[in-house]
């Protein structure tokens, strides 16, 4: 067995590892932690990542820690004179829709709702460069990638906390 230096022990314990689970676990399993318990924000970057401020996008699913994070980034795109989108999307199973075709308009204006007090920050603040974006789509995280590649977003700011106020709807809890 070759030796292995620093970097790869490095990238090995905080690092997002590859393997059988690697598309279900988002990051590694030390920087989850740090991200979760640390009392400062955390930045993960990807190797061979480019951080950009030109255009700062933010999923938001209504929960608190999601609005904690939506105020952080609204800070740093009014600093830095960054546009902002602020996503939200819900996830609506077929079965859900083939049952009741109403459910999306519900849910649709369920997740334009929850986004209206961080509209009204961002305007508070002055932001300018604002795009607001509400989607169907499953897994939510896909949906989210997918955004970051069409719109060319160079930093994702959001909490490390599950899931909010439109998953409850979803879930009925």
């Amino acid at each position: 067995e070759r030796s292995r230096g620093l970097g790869d022990v490095y990238k090995r314990q905080v690092g997002k590892q590859g393997g059988y689970y690697s598309d279900l676990i988002p990051i590694g399993s030390v920087a989850g932690k740090i991200a979760r318990l640390s009392e400062t924000d955390v930045l993960l970057v990807p190797p061979d990542k480019d951080l950009g401020l030109q255009k700062i996008l933010v999923p938001f699913d209504g929960s608190g820690h999601a609005r904690a994070a939506a105020e952080r980034a609204i800070d740093l795109a009014a600093r830095y004179g960054a546009a902002l989108c602020l996503v939200t999307v819900y996830e609506l199973p077929l079965e859900g829709f083939a049952q009741n075709p109403a459910l999306d308009k519900i849910f649709y204006d369920k997740a334009a709702e929850s986004q209206k007090p961080i509209l009204a920050t961002a305007e508070a603040k002055g932001l300018r460069q604002l795009q607001v974006v509400v989607r169907q789509g499953v897994p939510a995280y896909k949906v989210i990638i997918d955004m970051v590649r069409e719109e060319d977003i160079g930093l994702v700011v959001m909490s490390s906390t599950g899931r909010g106020d439109i998953s409850r709807l979803l879930l009925g809890k």
